[in-house]
């Protein structure tokens, strides 16, 4: 190992992932001590009872999701909100660092790199509900599986840990299978695949039977119950924005890639293939699940990096100055002003009380009457109800 790759290795990797992860802890600072109440506080009552292998297949097979209440369990449970959003943010600025990796292993600067895992780590849509959610997961590790779909070097050179990220992927999340848009659309125009692509793709769409078979064939078709597929009167830009923005992004870097497909270049197959994925996971989404921010997530960050990938072939076209200049600049405004704008977690993950101090209450509750049970709130409309015998059990 060279100087250059150990002083990558050992230095940049750690420094990379340690900013975006400090990022995240920020953008979720006031979201940090609470519960979301979509998710609730079953899971880890469950969890710190015992395992329970049927608990990973509600609604669906959603591994990574379910494994992190028992990784949470053992601790104290007036800690439980704290160190489960730690937990997600670290497992999301490994996503952004292995964004980084790709973009970095297919020969892009250091600066282009950092930006595309920069895209997952500060992308607008994950702070409504999103940031430090273990029930949002699965889309940070699509988006992450389809990055590495997209970049063949990523593959060939590290056959096994893509192979076994992608089916961590499609066990957690039931739109797994579409990571191998961009490997399908490589196959296309290459005429095949190689054997480690196989491998790749194969671990990918081996997950969409399990899922087919713990979701129902019926329920897959028909998605999920309640679910909202007309925009309301009164939507902010937030929803439009997260709902059309995505998919009219792809749609104008798919129509750019293929107008100057020969000025493009090498990009070309990874561009498209991020592209028609952002699109797919939209669609699918819409489809299965109705309009949701956490369904614009994979979309946006997907679309955001075929954009940045698009504008390394900018200097190809032969534009004047000051047309280069003025797109760049709308392509930067257009990006930077939503990240800026919903930056910080959202009145969902923030309103009501702290879990800590939810607990604290609840125990002393339970120490200065007789009630058996209390009622604890989750932030932000959210109750649940423990008993004193397991709030006590720490003490």
């Amino acid at each position: 190992m060279t100087l250059k790759s150990r002083l990558h290795t050992q230095v940049v990797t750690p420094l990379v992932w340690s900013t975006y992860f400090l990022i995240l802890v920020f953008r979720g600072r006031s979201a940090l001590d609470r519960i979301p109440s979509d998710q609730g506080y079953g899971i880890f009552e469950s969890a710190r009872q015992g395992f329970r292998a049927d608990a990973f297949l509600v609604p669906y097979f959603n591994l990574l999701t379910q494994s992190v209440p028992y990784i949470i369990a053992p601790l104290p449970i007036v800690s439980h909100a704290i160190a489960t959003s730690i937990l997600v943010h670290a497992i999301w600025a490994v996503c952004g660092l292995i964004i980084f990796l790709s973009f970095r292993h297919s020969q892009l600067p250091f600066k282009s790199a950092y930006l595309a895992g920069l895209a997952l780590v500060a992308v607008p849509y994950s702070s409504e509900s999103a940031l430090g959610n273990p029930g949002i997961l699965g889309f940070a590790l699509l988006t992450t599986s389809v990055v590495i779909s997209a970049h063949r070097p990523v593959i060939n050179d590290a056959p096994r840990t893509s192979a076994a990220f992608g089916l961590i992927t499609g066990l957690t999340s039931p739109l797994g299978f579409l990571a191998v848009v961009p490997t399908l659309i490589r196959a296309l125009h290459n005429h095949g695949l190689c054997r480690k692509e196989l491998l790749f793709a194969f671990a990918v769409m081996s997950t969409l039977p399990v899922n087919l078979l713990v979701i129902g064939l019926s329920e897959a078709a028909e998605g999920r119950s309640g679910k909202i597929g007309v925009m309301w009167n009164g939507a902010g830009i937030f929803w439009w924005s997260g709902w059309t923005g995505p998919p009219a992004i792809a749609v104008f870097v798919l129509v750019i890639c293929f107008l100057g497909r020969r000025k493009v270049g090498q990009f070309a197959d990874s561009i498209t293939g991020l592209s028609l994925a952002s699109i797919s996971i939209a669609a699918s989404s819409y489809l299965l699940g109705g309009i949701g921010d956490r369904y614009f997530i994979a979309p946006a960050v997907l679309s955001v990096l075929s954009l940045l990938l698009l504008s390394h072939s900018i200097p190809r076209f032969n534009l004047s100055v000051p047309i280069r200049f003025s797109v760049i600049s709308i392509i930067s405004v257009t990006l930077l002003v939503p990240a800026a704008k919903w930056f910080s977690a959202g009145w969902y993950l923030t309103s009501g009380p702290t879990w800590s101090s939810e607990v604290k209450r609840a125990e002393a509750l339970c120490l200065s009457t007789e009630v058996d049970r209390v009622e604890l709130q989750i932030s932000p409309n959210g109750t649940q109800n423990l008993s004193c015998k397991y709030l006590m059990g720490d003490n």
